[in-house]
This record gives C-alpha cells, structure tokens and sequence, in this order.
C-alpha cells in the first residue's frame, strides 16, 4: 500500500459510502412499495435495500419479485443497488478522485470491471430478450425489463428474481449459468469467479490466436504473474463445480441442468434456484 494510504480514513469512507448508499435505496424503495400497496413499506424498503447492496438475495416474499415483474422503477432500484454494491467501494472511489480531478484517469482494473460490467449486461439482456420462451407473452416493456434484470441478478449474483427460474428454457439455464460462474467484481459484495479473471481468460485466448507473446487487454499488457493467477482461478473455480454438480448427480433424482444450476449458484453464492431447493 502507498504511504498515503490511511487505512483508519478508508474504512470509515466504506461505511459512510454503505449507509449513505442503502439510506437512499431505501428512501426510494418506501415511495415504490407505498404505491403498490405493501403492507409494511417501510420494513419493505429497508430489508430489500440492504439485502440488494449487499447482494445478498434474500426477499419478505416467497416468490422474491415476481409480483413487481412489470414494476419499472423496482427493478431499477433494485438493479442499481445491486450493481453498486457488486462493482464495489474501491472502483466508485476511483471514479469519484477522476471526477474531481485528484487522478487523470481511473486504473485499469476499474476499467476491465466497469466494461465487463457493462458488455455482459448488453449481452445477457439481448439473449434472454430474444431466446426466451417464457416472457415472450409479456408486452415488449416488460419483456426487455425482465431480461435486463434477470441478467442483473445472475451477473451480480445478488439472486432476485422477476420470473419463474423453474421455467427458463435449457438455453436460458445455461446463460445464466454462465453469468453466475462469471460472477461480479473482485472489489465488490457479489460471488463467482470474478470478471477480471473472465476477462483475463479473453485477452489470453485473443493473443494465442493472434500469434502473440504477451498478453494485451485494452491496450496494456498484463505481468505473466497476473496471467497464472487467473488460469489458477479459472481451473480451480470449475474444478470445485464439477466436483459439486458430479455430488448432486449422485444423489438427487433431478435433469442434469438443474443440478448443475444450483451447483453454479450455490459456488457463486447467488442463491437462484431450478426449482428444486425451493
């Protein structure tokens, strides 16, 4: 750690930043709540606030959000809850001294999260938007709502859920599969392997198939040390799922795919079911 570094300054800059964050989600989650005729907005607002920034998952009600399916501005609060806690205190931090000026630009490990971040929410969302059975009933509104914001929760791993899990198609299952393994930030509250080892993976791949040497990701080229540390990550994370899901096949009379998805979202800490740990 740099000299300057005051540890003292840095944690209680996280527990304002946390209680400033979940105060507000709450304050805005009392007015959605109040409108939709909760029974106790207020419990509502702060449960689901703390639960979202913290991805934590858990929700007052059985079946999590499917009832506010069609509710925009839940699954906004919601969604930006859990992306901010998911990206975590230190990017949001670093973007914060960009913006007044005390750095020139944010790192670059700030960077490969923010457009990981962003290009497998793009991604997630056009997929489930267009290969799922499902949602296709519902108006085009609520059907780019639902993909955006299942594809929120696998990525961030915070486990909410505005339609039936239980219902997906296999194509489906296995998107979100991947988005769990995948996981959120190394700096933030989510689970799964983390983006940056992801996208480490990618930027490995590129240069092997370009003819490359050294490894080069948006332009920098990344220490050998950081490259072994992913692959290390990479194949110990599917080691230890493959082990979980081989478990489960040996003990449980459920389809292949959904044990495999409570074994992802079980490793991942996400908390999103098939249907059989309901």
């Amino acid at each position: 750690l740099p000299e300057s570094f005051k540890l003292e300054r840095f944690i209680k800059s996280v527990i304002n930043f946390t209680i400033i964050v979940e105060v507000l989600g709450a304050i805005a989650l009392y007015v959605i709540f109040l409108k939709a005729g909760d029974k106790n907005p207020a419990w509502s607002a702060i449960f689901h606030s703390i639960s979202a920034f913290c991805t934590a998952g858990f929700s007052l009600y059985n079946n999590s959000f499917e009832s506010y399916a069609g509710n925009f501005w839940l699954n906004f609060v919601i969604a930006i809850l859990s992306y901010i806690g998911a990206i975590g205190f230190i990017v949001w931090l670093d973007i914060w001294r960009r913006i007044l000026g005390e750095i020139k630009q944010i790192t670059f490990t700030s960077k490969i999260i923010l457009w990981m971040t962003f290009w497998l929410n793009i991604i997630g969302t056009i997929l489930l938007f267009i290969g799922e059975p499902s949602i296709h009933a519902l108006s085009p509104e609520d059907r780019l709502i639902a993909a955006f914001f299942q594809t929120m929760s696998a990525q961030t791993t915070v486990g909410f859920n505005t339609i039936n899990i239980s219902l997906l198609s296999k194509a489906s299952l296995l998107l979100v599969i991947v988005l769990m393994i995948i996981g959120s930030s190394p700096s933030g509250t989510g689970g799964g392997m983390k983006c940056t080892t992801f996208s480490a993976m990618i930027g490995i791949m590129i240069s092997i198939i370009q003819g490359k040497e050294k490894m080069n990701l948006l332009g920098k080229e990344i220490p050998l040390k950081r490259i072994w540390i992913a692959i290390a990550t990479f194949g110990f994370y599917f080691f230890i799922l493959m082990i979980g899901a081989y478990l489960l096949e040996m003990t449980e009379n459920n389809s292949f795919e959904s044990n495999f998805f409570e074994a992802a979202s079980a490793l991942g800490t996400v908390g999103l079911s098939a249907g059989i740990t309901s």
